[in-house]
Order: structure tokens, then C-alpha cells, then sequence
């Protein structure tokens, strides 16, 4: 009951927070991989396998958590885009990534900090490049978005125009109607007639109303989305050309290995989840509607006459059923065909050095695979404490990722001579991990104490949350 009472505090503060726990723990796992990446890494212990799987996968799915996010957020097409609400939001993510950009770069480069703003500016793979990067797609995206939203928008008054004047048209066609009649017929008549006739027109007006809406929601989607794959894809080629011609300003490189992640799981989260959990829903309900409209046959006429109703209500739903766990084992194989892909690329290509086109296809190929995995994985097999404590961990990635690395040398493993998958390698990674794990949360504690460390070290711009004592959510 103790465990269970945790599980209900842990969930009622995601819930309060408005956090998804799903989320935060595959970004809680993906904070792990880039910590232990980076263990290996700086200490010279680089390999062909492990640390090239981890360097595939970990940038890439912060990326695609973050585009995720993005399409979770959005609202539905059509509506008017609010400019000035849209250029509020950036101003709030530019706050959140710039700021510690900026601040650490001053923080290490101190005096000479224009000497390494200038470096950084056409190197960003140099510093925190991951915020900086993060804060160009955002920006493209965005852009992207308020063009396509403003497009349904233009679509959708098209469209209602277009019902408004059709329905103008059909009532001057019934007024002229109505003149015809002969006026000399009793008061009653008209009354009845004129009744009867609006309600047809309103019936009428209804189905043509549905039916219209329909198709501009339709239009609207349509629209949407390819005006958006439209704005994404100029400025993409806008990316690559920069960056083969040469000039590293901004390191548009960077935007081009990582922007289609971040796409490609906005899209995901904004087109297909929906789709498929409104398909999941409808699917559901319809068998549970015919159980019990099958049932409530049985009980009105005492079990005699609908006993075949009643089990055409249970098959029903028992299929529907059926069908959800059948699409749920083909996710589990698809997802294991990834991983096994994913690994054999991993062993078979190398995921670190980008030589030209081809390599660059096959390591993201490699990164979609192992994105995938990891975002599938952890979000639908992580459950109980390792949930809670990957999206305890997920709550505070980038406090994590401006200071872990600064630890990683600490022990100097580069000075022992280890090998590769050795057990002493090992074991002085772990530690050096541990280490690094727990002078990171000492850091992080204390920078954050004060509002204004918690500003410029982190991006966070918001009060210290109130300690709940008397309404958390328990079971007697």
C-alpha cells in the first residue's frame, strides 16, 4: 500500500505540473546516454561500437523529444495564428537556450570572451552547441508553423465565404418561392406552410453545414501540412547549400544532421498520434456500445429474444479488443526490426565522422532506427519505479547537460592506459560516472537556490514552487 501511495504522489505532481511522465523518462534516458557518452569520450576510451551507438542516438533523440513536444502543444488548424503570441513563446525559448549559451561561455572564457564568441559563433560544436542549434530550429519551425497555420486560416474563411453566400443565394430562391403563393389563403395555412418550410431549410442548411465543414477541415489539414513541409524543405536546402559551400557560420551543418528529427517527430506528434488514438477510441467505444446496447435488449425483454444481439455486442468488442492487441505485438516486432537494424549498422558503418552525402544518409538512417527504439522503449516498457525515476531525472536535462561534462575528467582515466571492454575499464568508467553524477546534483542544487543563478546558468525564468503539504494525493 506504502509503494502504491508513491505512485499516486509521483503521478498526481506530473499531472499537476502538466508533464507527460512518458516523455520526461525517455528524455531521462537520453540525459544518461549523453553523460555516459561523454565518460568515454573525453577520457580517450572512444570505441567503434558502444560509443558510436551512443552518439547516433543521443543528440537525435533529444531532438525528436523536443519536436514532439512541439506537436503536442499546437492546436487545432484553422484558428487564426496569434503573432504576437507566437513571437512571446520564441521570446521564451530564447531565454531558455541562449541565456545559458551565453552565460557558460563567459563563465570559461573569461577575459577572453570575444575571442571565443567568435569562435563559437562559426563553431558551434565547439561549446554548447546542442542550445544553440536547438534555438535555430526552433526558429525555422516556428516560422513554418505560423505560415501554415495562417494558410488553413485563409482555407477555412474561404470556405465559410463560400457556405455564407450559398446559403444567401438558397434564401432569396425561397423568398421569391413564397411570394408565388396565394396570399389569400387562411392564416393557419401560411402559419403551417411557412413552419413546415423552415424547417426543412434549417435541416437542409444542417447537412450542408456538416457536410461543408468537413471538407474545409480537410482542405485545412491538407493545407497545413503542406505549406509547412513546404517552408521546412526551403529552408533545409538553404542549410545545405550553406554549409557545402563552405561558409560555418552558425555551423548550418549541424541544423542539417539535426532539423529532419525534430520534423519528423512534430509531425508524428501532430498528425499521426491523433489519428491513431481517435481511430483506438472510436474503435473501443463502437464494441462497447454494441455490448451494451446488447445488454439492455436482454434485460428489457427478460433474456428470450436478444440472446443473438447480445453476443453479436460481445464479439464485437472482444474483436476490437483483439485487434488493439494484435497492433500492439506487430509495434513490439517492428520495434525489435529497428533495433537489430540499428545494430548492425552501428557495427558496420561508422556514426562519428561525416566524410560525405552517403555517410551522412546512412548514419542518420542509423539514427531514425535507434531513435525510434529508444523513444518506443522506454515509453512503453519503462514502467514503475525505473518510470519515475528516468522522468524524475528527464525534469532536469539541461541543468544536467551545461555541467556534467565538466566532471568527466575527474579522475583521469586517460592517464591509467585503460583499454576498451576491459572489467578495469569498465569499472573506472562507472565510477567516473558516479562521481560525475553526484557533483552534477550538488551544482545543480546550488545554482538554483537563487532565481537569478537559476536564470543565467539554466534559461529557467520562473519562482520556486510552493512546498504542498496538506493536498497530495494518497489512498486511505
Amino acid at each position: 500500500m506504502k509503494s502504491m501511495t508513491g505512485n499516486v504522489k509521483v503521478n498526481a505532481e506530473f499531472t499537476k505540473l502538466n508533464r507527460d511522465i512518458s516523455l520526461d523518462a525517455v528524455k531521462g534516458f537520453a540525459i544518461l546516454l549523453v553523460m555516459l557518452g561523454h565518460c568515454i569520450v573525453l577520457n580517450g576510451l572512444a570505441d567503434p561500437y558502444l560509443y558510436d551507438a551512443i552518439a547516433a542516438v543521443q543528440m537525435p533523440l533529444f531532438m525528436a523529444v523536443s519536436g514532439y513536444l512541439a506537436g503536442q502543444k499546437h492546436g487545432e488548424p484553422g484558428q487564426k495564428p496569434d503573432l504576437t503570441r507566437s513571437a512571446k513563446t520564441f521570446g521564451k525559448r530564447s531565454v531558455a537556450y541562449l541565456v545559458p549559451f551565453f552565460t557558460w561561455m563567459i563563465i570559461v572564457s573569461f577575459p577572453h570572451c570575444l575571442k571565443e564568441l567568435k569562435t563559437e559563433l562559426f563553431h558551434l560544436d565547439y561549446g554548447l552547441w546542442f542550445l544553440a542549434t536547438l534555438w535555430i530550429i526552433t526558429l525555422v519551425h516556428m516560422m513554418a508553423v505560423y505560415l501554415a497555420d495562417y494558410s488553413a486560416y485563409a482555407i477555412s474563411m474561404h470556405g465559410a465565404a463560400i457556405s455564407q453566400s450559398a446559403v444567401v443565394s438558397k434564401s432569396a430562391v425561397e423568398n421569391e418561392t413564397d411570394t408565388m403563393h396565394d396570399v389569400v389563403d387562411k392564416q393557419y395555412t401560411i402559419e403551417s406552410e411557412t413552419k413546415t418550410k423552415t424547417i426543412g431549410s434549417q435541416d437542409e442548411m444542417e447537412k450542408s453545414d456538416c457536410h461543408g465543414s468537413y471538407e474545409v477541415g480537410r482542405k485545412e489539414k491538407a493545407m497545413r501540412f503542406f505549406v509547412y513541409c513546404l517552408v521546412i524543405f526551403i529552408c533545409y536546402v538553404g542549410f545545405f547549400l550553406q554549409a557545402r559551400s563552405g561558409n560555418t557560420f552558425l555551423s548550418p551543418s549541424l541544423t542539417v544532421r539535426y532539423l529532419p528529427f525534430y520534423v519528423v517527430a512534430y509531425l508524428v506528434a501532430y498528425h499521426v498520434v491523433p489519428y491513431l488514438q481517435k481511430r483506438k477510441t472510436h474503435g473501443l467505444d463502437d464494441g462497447q456500445e454494441q455490448y451494451t446496447i446488447g445488454q439492455n435488449k436482454v434485460d428489457e425483454l427478460d433474456k428470450i429474444k436478444c440472446d443473438d444481439t447480445s453476443m453479436k455486442g460481445r464479439a464485437d468488442g472482444a474483436t476490437k479488443i483483439k485487434s488493439i492487441r494484435n497492433n500492439h505485438i506487430v509495434s513490439n516486432i517492428f520495434c525489435m526490426l529497428c533495433a537489430l537494424i540499428f545494430i548492425y549498422l552501428v557495427c558496420a558503418y561508422d556514426m562519428v565522422a561525416v566524410t560525405d552525402t552517403t555517410s551522412l544518409i546512412i548514419q542518420m538512417t542509423a539514427s531514425f532506427l535507434g531513435v525510434f527504439t529508444c523513444f518506443y522503449g522506454v515509453a512503453h516498457f519503462c514502467k514503475g519505479w525505473l518510470q519515475r525515476t528516468l522522468a524524475y531525472i528527464g525534469q532536469y536535462t539541461l541543468e544536467i547537460y551545461v555541467l556534467h561534462f565538466r566532471f568527466a575528467r575527474i579522475l583521469g582515466l586517460s592517464e591509467k592506459n585503460l583499454t576498451p571492454f576491459h572489467v578495469d575499464t569498465i569499472l573506472w568508467i562507472l565510477a567516473s560516472f558516479v562521481l560525475m553524477s553526484i557533483l552534477t546534483a550538488v551544482f545543480i542544487s546550488a545554482l538554483k537556490q537563487l532565481w537569478i543563478t537559476d536564470l543565467l546558468c539554466f534559461g529557467k525564468n520562473r519562482p520556486r514552487k510552493m512546498k504542498q503539504t496538506s493536498q497530495e494525493a494518497e489512498i486511505p
